[in-house]
C-alpha cells in the first residue's frame, strides 16, 4: 500500500509580484499551475547546463546520432 505524500509550500508576493506572475500565465492558466510550470522550465533548465557541464551529449546530439 502506498501513501500519496503532498508538500505544501506557501508563496507571499506583493502586488507587483503578482502583476508580473498573472503577465506570465498562459491563457486560462491557473496562477498555482503557472508556477508550477516555472519552476518546472526552471529545473529543467538548470538539468540540463549541469549535464552541458558535465560532458553529456545535449538531446539535439542525442537525436542526431539516432
Amino acid at each position: 500500500m502506498t501513501k500519496n505524500k503532498t508538500t505544501l509550500i506557501a508563496i507571499r508576493m506583493d502586488a507587483d509580484q503578482l502583476s508580473e506572475l498573472d503577465s506570465m500565465l498562459n491563457r486560462g492558466e491557473t496562477r498555482s499551475a503557472g508556477i508550477r510550470r516555472i519552476l518546472y522550465n526552471a529545473w529543467a533548465d538548470m538539468r540540463e547546463a549541469q549535464e552541458c557541464e558535465a560532458g553529456y551529449p545535449s538531446i539535439d546530439d542525442r537525436r542526431n546520432c539516432l
